[in-house]
């Protein structure tokens, strides 16, 4: 019985076209004006650390001196060789700038006008200053970067003053720390963009749920003369309804895989996570949509709540997960956070959101048992109200 009426309904809701227009067409064209919306943006976040191109000028023949082990006097240039160890120049350390020497300030001041570099800095005599055009995140990396070399170096002019014995300890202790600064990326570089992605895949899983109330139509003796035969029968209503959630679950998942590929192949847009998990998530919050849609279709009558119902349902969890305004989700976190939490738009997005930026962590987790508790008590629901439906006359 399990498996005919399985195959029965793989048969039954493939064949409605209109399905497959809006849980398949629809969430690829949708990701398709996404991708020309946002254009490069999404790919290339503005949030995104980038190398900083950027000039130095020395005045004249500044340069300091030292000595070697062997008592050889040499000529140094500190600030120059710091910034050149954050070029790029050992494989080891993290490429921070892109430095260019200029033989003068004027040729430096055109190299800024002309867009080649984002400043540049000037060593006076020894003193160390910094031009640039505008502000913005680009110049404030070039300011933190000269502003801990003063300070290490006025660290030092301090302990050989006050205490010489230690000059060497100290500078020894800088030089372990390797680089003046070190580039840090959060998660894997995911743009916050791709939550529009994220809020599309949720609602194209809980357009699952016009499957499910379609796949109720046939069962229900109240709503079709294919429901009254169906209930007059002697099978297992509840093997019935579970061998159809599970046939909407594959389509509906494979569905929306298929948006998947095209939006990580095709519009050549990544996840930031493993496929097979993304697919494992799909298919779990594709479970979402149609346990949604049994519930709907079980405690709704009339045909036209059936079909508005789940319309609804699907349109405002998706705005409220981002969908339309992307800082929504936000706002809701921020006033009311308990409905991020039995939001299953929400929740999907979150657990996508968390796999892509940090792994499988405690969070993913966390969001993966509320789709799964979400899941069992929508079919719990509709099993109780199915099982206790009796009807005077069929």
């Amino acid at each position: 019985m399990f498996s005919h009426i399985f195959f029965y309904q793989l048969k039954n809701i493939s064949r409605k076209f209109w399905i497959i227009g809006w849980n398949l067409l629809f969430p690829l064209v949708l990701a398709t004006a996404f991708h020309f919306g946002f254009g490069s943006m999404i790919k290339d976040d503005p949030n995104t650390f980038h190398i900083v191109p950027a000039g130095y000028v020395t005045l004249g023949d500044y340069e300091t001196e030292g000595m070697q082990e062997d008592g050889t006097l040499i000529h140094t240039d500190p600030y120059g060789e710091m910034l050149e160890s954050i070029s790029g120049g050992d494989e080891e350390k993290k490429q921070i700038i892109l430095l260019t020497r200029y033989a003068s300030e004027k040729e430096a001041n055109q190299a800024i006008l002309d867009q080649e570099i984002k400043g540049y800095y000037l060593n006076d005599g020894g003193e160390i200053s910094l031009k640039v055009l505008s502000t913005g995140t680009d110049s404030t990396i070039l300011s933190q970067i000269m502003k801990q070399y003063k300070t290490s170096r006025s660290m030092l002019e301090r302990i050989a003053k006050d205490h010489p014995d230690k000059l060497s300890e100290a500078i020894s202790a800088l030089s372990d720390q390797n680089e003046y600064l070190e580039q840090h990326t959060f998660g894997n570089g995911v743009s916050q963009y791709l939550q529009y992605f994220f809020a599309l895949l949720a609602m194209s899983s809980l357009f699952g749920s016009w499957i499910s109330t379609e796949m109720m139509y046939p069962m229900c003796a109240n709503i079709s003369d294919c429901g009254k035969r169906f209930e007059s029968a002697p099978g297992n209503r509840i093997v019935a309804v579970l061998a159809g959630t599970l046939a909407g679950t594959l389509l509906q998942g494979i569905s929306n895989i298929i948006v998947v590929l095209y939006i990580q192949y095709v519009l050549q847009i990544s996840f930031g996570a493993a496929l097979v998990d993304i697919c494992l998530i799909m298919f779990l919050g594709s479970a979402l949509g149609i346990g949604f849609g049994v519930f709907f279709g079980s405690v709704f009558k009339k045909e036209n709540a059936r079909v508005m119902m789940p319309l609804a349902f699907s349109m405002v969890c998706s705005f409220m997960s981002g969908l339309m305004v992307g800082f929504m989700k936000q706002v809701v976190e921020d006033h009311v956070p308990i409905l991020n939490r039995i939001n299953p738009a929400s929740v999907f997005t979150d657990s996508l959101y968390v796999i892509s930026n940090y792994g499988k962590t405690d969070r993913f987790y966390t969001d993966v048992m509320i789709m799964l508790l979400m899941i069992a008590l929508t079919l719990g629901v509709s099993a109780c109200i199915l099982r206790r439906r009796n009807y005077a006359s069929i």
